[in-house]
């Protein structure tokens, strides 16, 4: 037998593909991330393998193989070599060349720990004394987007319409964007200049060492950015360990930290816990006290971030956006649909009902497998009457458990999974189903739902049925609430969408059962309103036209300093 040795998730068809054809077993980086050094060199011992397979895209192999080769040695085999699944390139992996990548590693290591030092006399020094507010220097038409780790190159989710929403409506504006980055930015407008930032040519251990040794690099590459281009204001989606705006404010330049959630709390909660979880605390909260602006997604995150002290006038709550003319469901025909449907074996008159994101601990997907195994175990008569297929697009720890409860013979009739599917094709696939599933559930630890989905607003834009958890801001959205309004009255039956109870297998299928007997007539009054409110209320234009009004009140910027009076008819 094989061992596949992975960079992505192994649910990546190309990934799974290429496992299948080897008649291999799979384990992927991101598996050994969350369980931890000690098993995963007991995972990679625990058998004999004819060969090992190191496989991955041209790009995660420039970053990745070097690791993965040397964690290889671990595995008892009489053959190791690489496969590039983009090309199909291969070539041996010898025991000299794993013996370098260990050298490499071990020097990788040294310097992470030195870096570890370096971050905490940095930490120090930038949170010593009074905050000294930056001083504006002309107009803000050149905007410096900082976007640093993670170091896989994400190309699908949330985060992917999060970072091209903002820049591209910042693009709009007539705002000139330019964007550090770790890697290409999947839907950024080409207006927007990328410089490339590359991760470290050699790793070091424990894995939280390499997002300290980044940073500094990171730092570097934007300073010498500022110094040649002089941007009015650095924008930075916050990843762990980077203070990049930080140092750039005492050049003069405004801070602009967009917070999504604690990292620290995501890796203990969802992963496992970083090896420095103290420090990377400690620079997460520098961070929001530093910044002369703090744009968070939701209450729970703004109520997090005035606790730690920030004053409010520098906190403003944003939920997540759309931009209407990527979800339109005009965009596509009958045509289009149809073909959609055919490639995932979906009759034209099914009744489709779709979740596409993330198979992740948050987003409900477990619940959702759940609720479709008991409907197909106790109605699937009535399913078949209504011709229901649930239609699973996506990718996440959470995939298996849901394929391994919806595999039993004849369940292909009700479900079919299309695996990660292209980042610009999610539009077209939201436009080929009739209803859409949002089954986010609340946090395990007790702690307040704090997402934003962005999938959830991109549901609404489409025109389509929607059927969500009543839970904090998807709640409140499906209740009336827009952006910078007070919170709705809890309980109030929403007219926009089907509200089920969060976590509960029960209520999401009366929520199913509600949807699918609706009147068609009924569930396009409901469906196109949820449109008019997402166009209305939810655009990305809105929420980077508040960010720079806000930003200039804060910081005292003169009038000409923002495009605020342009922009402001777009948030009115």
């Amino acid at each position: 037998m094989n061992l596949v040795l992975s960079v992505r998730d192994l649910e990546h068809k190309r990934v799974v593909a290429f496992a299948r054809g080897n008649g291999a077993r799979g384990l992927s980086a991101e598996h050994f991330r969350n369980i931890g050094p000690l098993r995963a060199l007991q995972t990679l011992r625990d058998r004999a393998y004819d060969e090992v397979v190191i496989c991955g895209t041209s790009e995660e192999l420039e970053n990745y193989l070097a690791a993965l080769s040397a964690a290889s040695l671990a595995v008892s085999t009489r053959a190791r070599r690489w496969e590039d699944i983009t090309t199909g390139k291969t070539g041996p992996l010898t025991r000299r060349r794993i013996l370098g990548d260990i050298a490499g590693m071990m020097r990788g290591t040294g310097d992470g720990l030195l870096a570890i030092r370096r971050k905490k006399r940095e930490v120090e020094a930038l949170t010593a004394g009074p905050r000294v507010a930056p001083v504006w220097n002309g107009p803000a038409e050149r905007i410096l987007y900082l976007k640093g780790g993670p170091f896989s190159n994400v190309k699908v989710g949330g985060s992917v319409g999060h970072v091209a929403g903002v820049a591209n409506a910042m693009t709009r504006a007539n705002l000139d964007v330019r964007m550090l980055a770790v890697a290409p930015q999947i839907s950024v407008s080409d207006e927007v200049d990328i410089d490339i930032v590359p991760p470290p040519a050699t790793w070091g251990l424990p894995v939280a060492v390499n997002a300290v040794r980044y940073s500094e690099t990171f730092r570097l590459a934007a300073e010498a950015v500022a110094r040649a281009w002089a941007p009015c204001l650095s924008y930075q989606r916050f990843s762990p360990q980077d203070l990049t705006g930080a140092h750039l404010r005492k050049m003069g330049i405004p801070w602009v930290v967009e917070y999504n959630g604690s990292e620290v709390w995501a890796q203990r909660n969802w992963g496992r816990a970083s090896a420095f979880e103290s420090l990377a605390r400690r620079v997460e909260v520098s961070a929001l006290r530093l910044a002369d602006l703090v744009v968070v997604v939701s209450e729970p995150l703004k109520r997090e971030v005035l606790e730690l002290g920030v004053p409010e006038e520098r906190v403003l709550c944003y939920p997540n956006c759309i931009d209407p003319g990527t979800f339109d469901p005009a965009r596509f025909s009958g045509e289009d649909i149809a073909r959609l449907r055919a490639e995932f074996g979906i009759a034209p008159d099914d009744l489709v009902l779709t979740f596409i994101g993330t198979f992740g601990e948050w987003h409900g997907t477990d619940v959702l497998a759940d609720a479709i195994r008991d409907l197909i175990d106790r109605d699937a008569e009535w399913m078949r009457s209504k011709r229901i297929r649930f239609l699973l697009v996506g990718s996440g720890l959470r995939l298996q458990y849901a394929v391994d409860r919806l595999s039993q013979p004849g369940d292909e009739k009700f479900v079919h999974f299309a695996g990660v599917q292209p980042q610009a094709r999610a539009p077209l696939i939201l436009a080929a189903s009739n209803i859409l599933l949002s089954p986010h559930k609340p946090n395990d630890d007790g702690s307040a739902f704090f997402g934003s989905p962005t999938k959830f607003f991109e549901y609404l834009a489409m025109a389509r049925l929607v059927i969500a958890s009543d839970l904090e801001q998807i709640g409140d959205v499906a209740r009336g609430w827009i952006p910078l309004a007070p919170r709705p009255q809890a309980g109030v039956k929403s007219d926009l969408m089907i509200l089920v109870e969060p976590g509960s297998v029960d209520g999401l299928n009366r929520g199913i059962r509600e949807a699918c007997d609706m009147p068609a007539a009924e569930q396009e009054r409901m469906a196109l309103r949820c449109r008019d409110v997402a166009n209305a209320h939810f655009t990305w234009d809105a929420n980077v036209a508040c960010v720079l009004e806000r930003l200039q009140a804060v910081t005292g910027a003169p009038d000409h300093a923002t495009h605020a009076g342009e922009l402001s008819g777009v948030h009115s």
